[in-house]
């Protein structure tokens, strides 16, 4: 049994973005691009894949489809970041769901091996999940709870480097999920 003697993760280095619901994807992407100078390095090659120098990344989406999906999440993010890899529990729309265990099990071994250094998931890809070189989390909405939120920022920094965790967070979020508060200073 492993016990931490704290659950403070001072690498983990947290930011919210207030974002108007109808410049989202925009927000998301500037956000992206932002990434590169929280690790100073450039823009260049912040997405290549480096075996594992690679600054891999999650892009949590609150939902499998719809506007903040993960089809038309990794849609918003490719000009950015290049082509990010999917993965959900069920299958999105459009995806043939015999065959989704499939796909989304290649997304994230792909992930896992540094050779795709993006993953846009919903909350489905887990906690066992061990990589240590995952540099940020980028949260596009609000997730269910602080409970899930800190699971979800705690699979990035494992190695005990500086880490960046960003929540987008929109007026649509806060009234659809009334029950999670969270304390922001503007």
């Amino acid at each position: 049994i492993v016990r931490p003697k704290s659950f403070d993760r001072p690498e983990l280095h947290y930011r919210v973005v207030r974002v108007d619901e109808r410049d989202a994807e925009a927000s998301l992407r500037g956000v992206l691009k932002s990434l590169p100078e929280d690790f100073n390095e450039t823009s260049q090659t912040f997405f290549d894949p480096d075996h594992e120098r690679t600054f891999s990344g999650l892009v949590f989406v609150p939902t499998v489809n719809g506007r903040h999906g993960i089809i038309s999440t990794a849609n918003a993010v490719e000009p950015v970041s290049g082509r990010p890899g999917i993965f959900s529990g069920s299958a999105p729309k459009g995806e043939p769901s015999d065959s989704w265990e499939r796909t989304k099990r290649t997304h994230a071994s792909s992930f896992k091996r540094n050779l795709t250094p993006v993953l846009v998931t919903t909350n489905a890809f887990g906690m066992g999940i061990d990589k240590k070189n995952i540099r940020w989390v980028v949260h596009y909405g609000l997730p269910g709870s602080i409970e899930g939120y800190y699971q979800e920022v705690g699979r990035a920094g494992r190695d005990e480097r500086d880490a960046s965790c960003v929540l987008l967070l929109s007026q649509f979020d806060v009234e659809r999920n009334r029950h999670c508060l969270l304390y922001t200073s503007d």
